[in-house]
């Protein structure tokens, strides 16, 4: 049953809403906007979210509990006939399910928790249901209609989305393979949501010469980023650069000294690497190895925009898209 917030609870909405990445990248207003038109919803053990082959109308967002996602077989289709179409979630009675899930359901195949939008494939590509979503466990979930998803959501994400699987596509060979065999399965991400684009100012270091990084692929966008690797004293700079932004942010690294005579730059300069660039840290790709940095990788003097996996979407990653 829906429940009507305050405006304390829409503030709790607020930030559990900010914890969700499909929501990261929204705009600040639809992001807004969203808090006011939610629900949050509360399902008991058994309750049937959606079936395969209905209608798409609802987006749920899982706040507790868990939801168990179910597809049949060809051959079960077919020995049932195409699934009943006039059932809908829409303000419907919650179905429970029967002992025998899989015999009713079909064959589980994945599991959704907490963090997780359950029903986002079908909405997004305006397709039937793929799966039938039931709570294995009692569930607490904000449900966004399909209204306001397709105007808040799925508008600007698609525009953002489409730019940013066409460039990444464009140069990264095993997003383009990943894609030709990409099925949309409730429950299973296309790679390119592994990847978020983010901007940096002049000077920032994505990784440091000689220290161990977690696991981070990188795909230049806008801008430049330049290589270092350390080395004996190269020259000098005018020391009025010593309190230059770029100098500011590549102080941590160590190989700027101030001297009498200007800066000493125990450094040098490998290369720059312009639009559809690729680097990564030196940990290897789907096996968890950590290795040192051989380089110092730094936005160039006008900054750069990059799309990025790290962390978490880093180790969902893909083997074949990081090639």
């Amino acid at each position: 049953m829906a429940k009507i917030m305050d405006r304390a609870q829409r503030q709790v909405i607020k930030e559990k809403l900010a914890s969700f990445d499909l929501l990261k990248d929204l705009p600040l207003a639809a992001k807004e906007e969203l808090v006011s038109v939610v629900e949050q919803v509360h399902y008991p053990q058994g309750s049937v979210l959606f079936y395969e082959g209905e209608s798409s109308f609802d987006l749920y967002l899982v706040l507790d509990g868990e939801v168990k996602v179910h597809k049949k077989s060809p051959a079960e289709e077919q020995d049932e006939g195409a699934p009943a179409t006039g059932r809908t979630t829409l303000g419907r009675k919650m179905s429970l399910v029967v002992p025998d899930e899989e015999e009713q359901y079909g064959r589980c195949i994945g599991t959704m928790g907490a963090g997780q939008a359950v029903g986002v494939v079908a909405l997004m590509q305006s397709q039937p249901r793929l799966a039938t979503a039931l709570c294995s466990q009692p569930s607490e979930m904000i449900l966004i209609r399909k209204p306001e998803f397709t105007r808040l959501i799925k508008e600007p994400m698609s525009r953002d989305w489409v730019e940013k699987d066409r460039f990444l596509q464009d140069h990264l060979v095993g997003i383009r393979e990943h894609a030709k065999s990409f099925v949309p399965i409730t429950g299973k991400s296309h790679a390119t949501h592994m990847f978020v684009k983010k901007k940096y100012p002049p000077g920032h270091v994505f990784l440091h010469e000689g220290q161990v990084a977690e696991g981070a692929l990188y795909v230049v966008f806008q801008g430049s980023v330049e290589f270092f690797r350390a080395a004996s004293g190269t020259g000098a700079r005018l020391r009025e650069a010593w309190k230059n932004p770029v100098m500011e942010q590549r102080k941590p690294l160590g190989l700027l000294q101030p001297t009498s005579s200007g800066i000493l730059a125990r450094e040098y300069r490998l290369c720059a690497m312009l639009s559809g660039g690729l680097f990564s840290s030196a940990s290897v790709v789907g096996t968890g190895e950590k290795a040192m940095e051989e380089f110092s990788v730094i936005a160039g003097p006008k900054g750069c925009e990059v799309f990025e996996s790290v962390g978490d979407n880093f180790q969902k990653l893909p083997l074949k898209a990081g090639q």
